[in-house]
């Protein structure tokens, strides 16, 4: 059997940049897609639906 290696990788540098500027909100969702180079990968930003609020 062998064993598979699990390897992570973290956002960093420039994270909280690249949130405000993309006006990210609570309920976004973001899709990763990792490309051929490791050090790319392309974010989907998707956005959260409104909630209409009943007075």
């Amino acid at each position: 059997m062998r064993k598979r290696k699990i390897k992570e990788k973290y956002l960093t540098e420039g994270w909280y940049d690249w949130i405000r500027a993309n006006d990210l909100k609570e309920g976004d969702e973001l899709r990763f897609q990792m490309d051929f180079d490791p050090s790319v990968v392309q974010v989907e930003i998707v956005r959260a639906k409104k909630h209409n609020s009943r007075k």
